[in-house]
């Protein structure tokens, strides 16, 4: 009649597979795993991050994962788990709440059951969806905002479990508006995880076949903090990483400049630019000039690339008289 409660480091718990797999899952046994320090750590390097529990935990059957990203939910989320009688996991990080996720998702209190949460009304049709989970609310959020900047709209999506991956994608499908470019934004590795697990099952029910997605996550390395800077930063997984993501799933009328808004072509050009590799800062300059036929106007781009006070003139695409100043 008991119901056995383990808490674990994330990156602990990779040591004890075999015995999840073999003695709780197989036996389907009503066992929880805290799991603590999910997702990047920061400050304690590559072998505390826990960035794989979610693309193991996956792969087992009958396991249910929930992923809360509130103190309130937490709670929520441990008693679902020992009610369940099933094998359960609950992930959360080493990082205080974020007390905006509380007020944006959960304004009129947490509800008694975990599910998806969203930022826009029904109904409403934002330029691009963000899905997330946990702690990545916080900086889908700010992304959000930088887009705002830009008179792109942004809806959120905030996953409060991920398994079964099929029930949850019937809960993201009745909040996605059609034809809305989505992308999973996650702090784990892509390899198995929760873009890769949703995106099947939403493509599985349908929602893909006319939709453009992608995923942001941490792609096939080990994240190797050198530098004292945000580890998400360090990873690509932040707000400003999200936001260079979304841009590139927009069509191009849509990453143009908007002058109806006030935002100049050089203000304009530079924040498609800021968060996009040397090489692709250019060609993107010239391909957004190009596609639609701009007249003459300036725009930074060899100070982005080569971090020097230069310019480029740009006129219908085509860069001419490179000059210092």
């Amino acid at each position: 009649g008991f119901h056995p409660v383990a808490a674990i480091y994330s990156t602990f718990l990779q040591r004890g597979y075999d015995q999840i797999v073999h003695d709780i899952a197989l036996q389907r046994l009503p066992v929880v795993l805290c799991i603590d320090r999910a997702g990047l750590s920061q400050g304690d390097g590559a072998t505390h991050h826990g960035i794989f529990d979610v693309s193991f935990l996956s792969a087992i059957p009958n396991m249910t994962l929930y992923a809360p990203a509130t103190f309130a939910g937490l709670e929520v989320a441990f008693r679902m788990a020992i009610a369940s009688g099933v094998p359960s996991a609950i992930r959360y990080p080493n990082r205080p709440e974020d007390a905006r996720v509380r007020s944006v998702f959960y304004p009129d209190g947490t509800p008694q059951t975990v599910g998806v949460r969203a930022d826009y009304a029904p109904g409403e049709r934002p330029d691009a969806v963000i899905l997330c989970h946990g702690a990545m609310a916080t900086e889908a959020l700010t992304a959000k905002d930088l887009l705002a900047a830009e008179g792109v709209r942004v809806g959120i999506l905030l996953c409060e479990y991920l398994k079964p991956y099929d029930r949850l994608a019937g809960e993201v499908a009745a909040c996605l508006p059609p034809d809305v470019p989505i992308l999973f934004a996650e702090e784990e590795i892509r390899a198995g995880g929760f873009g890769m697990m949703l995106a099947d099952a939403l493509c599985r029910r349908g929602e893909l076949k006319d939709r453009r997605f992608d995923i942001l996550a941490v792609d096939d390395s080990f994240v190797l903090q050198f530098v004292p800077e945000p580890v998400r930063r360090t990873a690509g997984v932040d707000a400003v990483g999200i936001a260079a993501r979304v841009r590139k799933l927009l069509p191009v009328s849509q990453t143009d400049i908007f002058p109806q808004q006030g935002i100049s072509g050089n203000r304009r050009l530079r924040n498609v630019l800021i968060s996009e590799t040397p090489l692709r800062q250019f060609i993107t300059g010239v391909q957004i000039a190009r596609s639609n036929h701009y007249g003459d106007f300036i725009f930074e781009v060899v100070a982005l690339v080569f971090k020097q006070k230069s310019a480029y003139k740009i006129n219908r695409g085509q860069p001419q008289n490179h000059r210092d100043d």
